[in-house]
């Protein structure tokens, strides 16, 4: 388990991705599926005519409106002190282009089939249909991360004893984990357990800033092999989407 580095790779790779975007006009890419909402986060927002701030308003937006998205700029764009993309979404009988920096709670009704592998091992599950990525890490609907499996590695004896001594393990260093739970969950074929954690990051844009709460899914592969599979969360209080993990979770196989 390497989480303290790959940890310091996604903070590195935030931070370098915050170079200013020149232009403001975003490069639109293909649908992104109808069953894709957003909340707005403040009051005011304008939704514009096309994905620039030089457009013309079609309306404004008060906080909390929820916005149906059509899809996304291929590119995110550096506006203000770091880069989002624009979505092209509607609201009421208005459609236009919203700076993501503006919306959160994105949703996804939509669901495929998502398949990867690690280290010779075929894993598939039922994802939303936003989720988009190379490999083994996908991104959300915003273009945060918020998946990724790792390879298969041994926990011995009893797994929340040694899951809870591997954190313990961070305690010195820079990043130390809080672990939260440890919960076994249901699964039609595999013994799986819910670890949800928490640690830090440091600086970035935009979503690797201060607390980072990873939930870990471990699939008891065969004795002690265990295949993670982690998601984030916004908290340990966000409901809706660990809920949703464990949907995920519960859809995973492995060959």
């Amino acid at each position: 388990m390497h989480r303290l580095r790959l940890l310091f790779v996604v903070v590195l790779i935030a931070v370098t991705s915050c170079k200013k975007t020149p232009g403001h006009l975003a490069k639109v890419e293909v649908e992104a599926g109808r069953g894709l909402t957003a909340i707005v986060t403040k009051e005011g927002v304008n939704l514009r005519q096309s994905a620039s701030v030089n457009a013309p308003v079609v309306s404004i937006l008060p906080k909390g409106a929820s916005l149906t998205v059509l899809e996304k700029s291929a590119e995110p764009v550096q506006i203000y002190k770091c880069p989002y993309y624009w979505f092209h979404a509607t609201y009421g009988q208005k459609t236009g282009w919203v700076y993501g920096e503006f919306l959160t709670g994105f949703s996804d009704t939509n669901r495929r089939i998502y398949t990867t592998e690690e280290e010779g091992l075929k894993i598939q599950m039922s994802i939303p249909e936003s989720w988009q990525g190379n490999s083994s890490v996908l991104s959300d609907g915003a273009g945060g991360k918020i998946m990724e499996t790792r390879p298969p590695e041994d926990i011995n004896g009893d797994f929340e004893t040694a899951i809870r001594a591997f954190y313990k393990g961070f305690d010195n260093s820079e990043h130390p984990y809080r672990v939260h739970s440890v919960t076994k969950i249901l699964h039609p074929k595999v013994t799986v357990f819910r670890v949800m954690t928490e640690t830090s990051g440091e600086g970035g844009c935009p979503n690797w800033v201060g607390k980072v709460y990873p939930v870990g899914y471990y699939f008891q592969i065969h004795g002690t092999q265990y295949l993670d599979i982690t998601f984030y969360s916004d908290g340990m209080n966000d409901i809706k989407n660990i809920a949703l993990f464990d949907e995920i979770a519960q859809t995973v196989s492995i060959n």
